[in-house]
């Protein structure tokens, strides 16, 4: 209640106290008592009649003043409640914004704006911090200037105590005047004749930021107990858009490893085929078309499939093929026989595993093939030899052969003579060595095998494998046991006993032979893939080729084996192949990139690993090499900052190597970096970041001139 209506109520009272005292004294004068007007009025008044009127006049007066303070509650009762009505239009209000506003900018804006409005707010503002407390956002409403010196302490990343405070209580932070107030805290004399409500915004646990308000001194618990409720809410919006961008991010990320696996198995060098439960064929890549003949006009569906593949046997396969989409992992099925499009048989050995849904909710499996057909037919040679070989041992079946000091043959079994093609006494007295073994390796085995027999130096029965020369000028392979014949304590020749390995020596070599073009392959493969990325940045292709030329040339230095050294070329042809998932704008960008663009670079490790090559089944370490070669020996690289051990010998090559290699040449955002900046760089890192071996065989190499300077 405003004042003069406060004093005009008590005024009337009073009046009507004097009023009733005047009309008392009236009544009194004229009909109860004698004397003068004034003397019953004023001076001479009957005691009892005073009681009276003294009693009226104070009564009038208790009720004004109680009326006043009855009008004053009922005023403030209607003004809480027209308060809370107004904050809680507010709070509706808030909630409407969330759901409609979806930049989190706007969203504070306008969520200040509202609460402003709000039952005479002094001022509001919101700011908002990402997990290391760095500020993301930050809005205000009645302030305006005023406000910088909060931001600039927010940005900073130094708090001011309160918002600290603030940030690691879950209750509201209350404080009346100047109560509380530290000194650092910019709004101190803002806030000093009003109360400051500060709320941290937090929903599952996650800290988003805080809102404060400056509310006028008095607040009611309602009113409290709503501005905690709008700080929920805004948490609970911010904690739902988090939700939606993650959700986005999943989709655009699901959409993009759809193509690179569509693109992936298209380049891979072995049949694959992706189909769904109702036994629709999804996709066919090349490979799988080349060697069966089928391509997918053909073999639309499983059904398809089985019916031109496996004939009579189609049934037993597609009960098989059925069981796989309720797999939930990764299973090697054997190997099946089918018939290709010219009627001709092959062999594939089969795993399949899940991969998800389709859009329409589908399960989709990925089965592989691998065509073993020339294996399998010199698995079947080797094993008829194998078969073979045994049943001349169960006969005695190995050339055994006597040979004394003089070399001279003095005795040789059945086998012996049968795989030289000579009769026994064509045999016998010869000299062994000059007669049945080719010139071209004879002096090496006498070297090799027959001295250190005769001279004692071999007690043991001695294995070595050498050509002999049949009758018909025909060399065959055999595996010997050597063993040293004594007499008298003196060694007077040797005994051998021999397997004709050559067929297995033949299907070794055939193996091998497969064994180097299926290595060939995955180097086709990578260097494919390279050159696919070449396509969208010719640098980072050109960098992968020379960073796999230059790591192997290191790791040879090194003294690895030539398996490692492959995988270790691989490595290097394949370790930046995430970069294809980063825009070519920024790849082949000039001049400087900003520290988002720095960010999406960073991340290809990342990408090349989980995207393209972590279920990729090489026999070397590729998918590791891609995910850690920004990897240091002292924890500073990345995705995961390994350090010291945890670092393989391959990483630590590949590290270094990406180093030397990208300052040696120009990229399209810095010129290339000179040889001596490079070697500073070198030795300034090495033991702390880089390998001291490593970083020791390429300061030899740029001296060597093998690492060349300026180039592009």
């Amino acid at each position: 209640m405003r004042p003069i209506i406060r004093r005009n109520v008590i005024a009337i009272s009073a009046l009507l106290g004097s009023l009733f005292w005047f009309i008392d004294g009236l009544l009194d004068y004229f009909f109860f008592f004698e004397g003068s007007l004034v003397g019953i009025l004023f001076t001479n008044v009957p005691p009892h009649e005073l009681y009276i009127r003294l009693v009226w006049f104070f009564g009038l007066l208790l009720i004004g003043v109680f009326s006043t303070r009855i009008i004053e509650e009922r005023e403030e009762a209607l003004k809480e409640k027209q308060d809370l009505e107004e904050l809680l239009r507010s709070v509706r209000n808030v909630n409407q914004l969330l759901v409609k506003e979806n930049e989190r900018e706007d969203l504070i804006q306008e969520t200040c704006e509202i609460l402003y409005k709000t039952r005479g707010l002094k001022h509001v503002w919101i700011a908002l911090f990402d997990d290391s407390e760095e500020l993301i956002a930050a809005s205000q409403s009645g302030l305006e200037e005023k406000f910088e010196p909060i931001r600039k302490k927010l940005r900073s990343g130094t708090l001011p105590k309160r918002i600290s405070r603030a940030m690691d209580e879950s209750s509201t932070l209350i404080t009346r005047g100047s109560e509380g107030i530290s000194e650092d805290w910019p709004l101190a004399e803002e806030c000093r004749e009003a109360t400051t409500v500060t709320h941290r915004l937090e929903h599952n646990s996650k800290v988003y930021g805080i809102i404060s308000a400056c509310l006028p001194e008095k607040v009611t618990d309602e009113e409290l107990g709503l501005l905690d409720e709008v700080a929920g809410d805004i948490a609970f919006g911010l904690y739902n858009k988090d939700v939606e961008e993650k959700r986005k991010r999943a989709v655009e990320k699901l959409a993009r490893s759809r193509k690179q696996f569509r693109r992936a198995v298209q380049l891979a060098p072995f049949p694959m085929m992706i189909h769904a439960e109702d036994g629709e064929v999804f996709a066919l890549n090349d490979r799988w078309e080349n060697i069966s003949g089928y391509g997918e006009e053909e073999i639309s569906t499983i059904s398809d499939w089985t019916k031109r593949a496996y004939g009579e046997e189609r049934n037993n396969v597609r009960e098989h093929i059925n069981e796989l989409y309720e797999l939930d992992r990764r299973i090697d099925e054997g190997e099946y026989e089918l018939t290709t499009k010219d009627g001709s048989k092959r062999i594939w050995d089969f795993s399949s595993a899940p991969i998800g849904r389709s859009d329409d909710g589908r399960r989709l499996v990925l089965s592989i093939a691998h065509d073993v057909t020339e294996r399998k037919r010199i698995e079947q040679k080797v094993e008829k030899e194998r078969d073979r070989a045994q049943r001349y041992l169960n006969i005695a079946g190995s050339i055994i052969v006597l040979v004394d000091k003089e070399s001279k043959v003095k005795e040789i079994n059945k086998k012996g003579c049968e795989i030289l093609g000579y009769e026994k006494d064509e045999v016998i007295g010869k000299n062994w060595f000059d007669n049945f073994i080719p010139e071209k390796v004879r002096e090496t085995i006498i070297e090799e095998s027959r001295k250190p027999l005769m001279e004692g130096a071999i007690e043991e029965a001695e294995y070595y494998e050498n050509s002999i020369l049949t009758k018909d000028g025909e060399e065959r392979i055999i595996a010997w046991e050597n063993t040293p014949i004594r007499e008298n304590g003196q060694i007077v020749g040797t005994l051998s006993s021999g397997i004709d390995i050559t067929e297995r020596k033949k299907m070794e070599e055939l193996l091998q032979e497969e064994h180097d073009r299926i290595e060939d392959s995955f180097v086709q493969l990578a260097e494919t893939t390279s050159r696919v990325l070449g396509v969208r940045d010719p640098y980072t292709e050109a960098h992968e080729q020379r960073v796999a030329e230059l790591a192997k040339e290191v790791g040879s230095r090194m003294g690895l084996d030539e398996e490692k050294l492959l995988g270790l070329y691989i490595g290097g042809v394949l370790h930046d192949i995430g970069k294809i998932a980063i825009p070519e704008t920024i790849l082949t960008k000039p001049g400087e990139l900003k520290d988002v663009e720095w960010d999406m670079i960073k991340s290809h490790p990342e990408v090349g690993y989980n995207q393209i090559l972590e279920d990729t089944d090489f026999p070397w370490p590729v998918a590791e090499m891609t995910l850690h070669h920004h990897e240091r020996l002292d924890g500073s690289g990345y995705p995961d900052g390994l350090e010291e051990e945890e670092l393989t010998t391959e990483v630590r090559i590949l590290g270094a190597v990406d180093v030397v290699e990208a300052m040696s040449t120009r990229r399209p955002y810095r010129k290339a970096r000179t040889k001596d900046r490079t070697l500073g760089v070198l030795e300034d890192e090495k033991t702390t970041k880089f390998d001291p071996e490593v970083v020791g065989i390429l300061v030899d190499m740029i001296k060597e001139g093998i690492i060349q300077f300026g180039g592009k």
